[in-house]
């Protein structure tokens, strides 16, 4: 296969990451890889046919003006070790786009978030959002991860396909259980990914305070102030656990079969969560277990379409109790049947679309 794709990542190891670039090599193309090194997700790897390239360490947190003057920097460099000449730049991350855009080469993006959809940047948003505007314009191709990313931009281009981070086709036959009705007498709840959100952690801490006949555990990891608050409420509370950094996707199916309940409560104050779409979903879904996400926001729309889980409001203490004591095991294993039930083409990945489109690129 000609033509040769330059990806550039923020986070190297980001699961979403290393399953959409290995899925482009597979398909035949000549993939280099340069990221940089945030500290988290280490477990997991590219395969080595696969070269990469690390930039440095690249801090979480705000400080954008420097890390897109860095972005500019490595850009310049990668681009004149690999041309112009049949050659397509993948950015992850509005930074890496804003350096392609502006190095004037052939590029594709992937918008998995908007950076700039919180409320510290509310006073230059519309801004920034038709500068991204016209990067997804000039782009040969933007995927966008949720369909509300997409309503959001208000575009309908033929350069944009909209491919959730759905479940890597790797799992595709692997044993799912539903959950019997007898679940609700030892729930355990659980938070999968990279943790964050206050909500996460009232859920977390209620269920450790209130309901010793039930459990929440963490799966994953993230910045240092966050996970000290995740050891805060294991040393507190005994049904709350820890379980660290895990490989993905391999680990998934030992995970889920643990777990009854995923909570995935965003905060709705940040417009990046109201439209986000996250693999959470598309995991729950696939592992049949029911989703508890926030009322009011593009998810739980998600989640209403499919019959698959509850949503509300998870800002208070005591809406948490009412949710959880509400809760029956007829109506979790009635769930669980129903997403057991569902074609497996629903929550697990399909690079095809995204694969075509870069062959037709190529042969422009």
């Amino acid at each position: 296969m000609n033509g040769k794709i330059v990806f550039i990542v923020s986070a190297l190891s980001q699961p979403r990451c290393i399953k959409r670039i290995t899925a482009i090599a597979k398909a035949g193309f000549d993939c280099s890889v340069y990221g940089y090194d945030r500290g988290m997700y280490r477990c997991n790897a590219y395969p080595d046919n696969i070269k990469v390239h690390t930039l440095g360490s690249l801090p979480s947190g705000s400080g954008y003006w420097a890390k897109l003057l860095m972005y500019k920097k490595d850009i310049d460099r990668i681009v004149r070790e690999n041309g112009r000449d049949n050659v397509l730049y993948y950015g992850f991350g509005m930074l890496a786009s804003i350096g392609l855009y502006l190095k004037k080469v052939k590029y594709a993006q992937e918008i998995s978030d908007i950076a700039y959809a919180y409320p510290s940047f509310k006073r230059i948003e519309p801004l920034l959002r038709k500068f991204d505007k016209i990067i997804i314009k000039r782009s040969q191709l933007t995927v966008m991860t949720s369909e509300g990313f997409k309503q959001y931009y208000d575009l309908n281009d033929s350069n944009i396909i909209v491919q959730p981070n759905k479940v890597n086709v790797s799992l595709i036959n692997v044993e799912r259980k539903p959950l019997p009705p007898s679940c609700a007498e030892h729930l355990v709840f659980a938070y999968v990914g990279a943790i964050r959100y206050d909500t996460i952690f009232r859920f977390a801490e209620t269920i450790g305070k209130y309901y010793p006949q039930h459990e929440y555990h963490f799966y994953g990891e993230s910045r240092r102030d966050i996970m000290q608050e995740v050891d805060r409420l294991v040393s507190t509370y005994t049904n709350v656990k820890k379980y660290g950094a895990f490989k993905n996707p391999d680990d998934l199916p030992s995970i889920y079969n643990e777990i009854d309940v995923v909570t995935a409560c965003y905060q709705v104050s940040s417009l990046n969560e109201r439209i986000a779409e996250p693999n959470k979903l598309y995991e729950a879904m696939f592992f049949c277990k029911p989703i508890v996400v926030s009322d009011g926001i593009f998810l739980s729309e998600q989640v209403k379409k499919y019959g698959c889980g509850f949503c509300m409001d998870a800002s208070t203490e005591e809406n948490i109790r009412n949710f959880v004591d509400s809760l029956n095991g007829k109506e979790l294993s009635d769930i669980s049947h129903r997403e057991y039930s569902m074609d497996t083409s629903v929550s697990i990945d399909n690079e095809e679309t995204i694969i075509n489109r870069i062959k037709t690129i190529f042969k422009r």
